[in-house]
């Protein structure tokens, strides 16, 4: 049975990795006050919790388990609707719509050297112009969201700027009191294989390790693997994200 989570129901604990960890910290920055964002929870007979569906503004992440009951929650994501599905690949072979794409998990496994960073005002348009292509996001959308929760320390923006002009950003996309999940690590293609990348990444990453935080980064199968093997991450799942056209 899949039952929307109501104020006074506690946030169910189902540990999935990186898909409870956007979960909580989505959960923890909006709680269940917006309209934009809502949280199922799917139990079985015994009542227990064997799924949690959360939407941010159609963006739906799945945390499952193998007691999961998929009939059930393909039916609810037909009613509900999607612009995009987020969850572990080991569970692709029960959603079979949409645009697939996949990439693998990893984990933070090297402690790196204390690292002093001071995270100032970004330029979030800025970054979101490195980030994205107009044709691919809205910036009101991404803006309201990002910002939301960068001010509520659910996730940060670092970023390298020469002359004024933001080159280099990266990412801590989601936090929680124990984990965090780093991404959109992108340099201008005029300044790239100057160690910008590395230096944001590895300074965003030592500042989560001092505050005692697992880290984690979702990156595109067969990509950049060797550059965040290096910093000290390694292979630990596989996610999958569908979009529904």
């Amino acid at each position: 049975m899949i039952k929307l989570l109501d104020e006074n129901t506690p946030f169910p604990l189902l540990d999935d990795g990186v898909f409870s960890l956007r979960q909580r910290a989505f959960f923890d920055a909006y709680g269940l006050s917006e309209r934009f964002f809502s949280v199922w929870v799917q139990t079985d007979e015994k009542e227990s919790t064997v799924s949690v569906i959360t939407s941010l503004s159609g963006d739906v992440t799945l945390s499952l388990s193998d007691g999961a009951g998929f009939e059930e929650i393909n039916e609810f994501l037909a009613v509900i609707g999607f612009s995009s599905l987020f969850f572990n690949k080991k569970y692709s072979d029960f959603f079979s719509f949409g645009k697939r794409e996949y990439g693998k998990i990893m984990e933070l496994r090297r402690q790196l050297p204390v690292c002093e960073v001071t995270f100032s005002e970004p330029d979030y348009r800025a970054v979101f112009d490195l980030l994205f292509n107009e044709n691919e996001a809205s910036f009101s959308d991404w803006f309201t969201d990002i910002s939301y929760r960068v001010r509520r320390s659910k996730a940060l923006i670092d970023e390298i700027r020469v002359d004024g002009k933001t080159v280099s950003c990266a990412l801590c996309q989601a936090m929680t009191d124990k984990k965090a999940l780093i991404g959109s690590v992108k340099t201008d293609e005029n300044y790239r294989n100057r160690g910008y990348a590395t230096t944001l990444v590895t300074r965003l990453c030592s500042f989560l390790q001092q505050n005692n935080l697992q880290v984690f980064l979702c990156r595109e199968n067969n990509k950049n693997e060797v550059f965040y093997s290096r910093i000290g991450f390694e292979n630990c799942g596989e996610w999958m994200s569908i979009k529904n056209e």
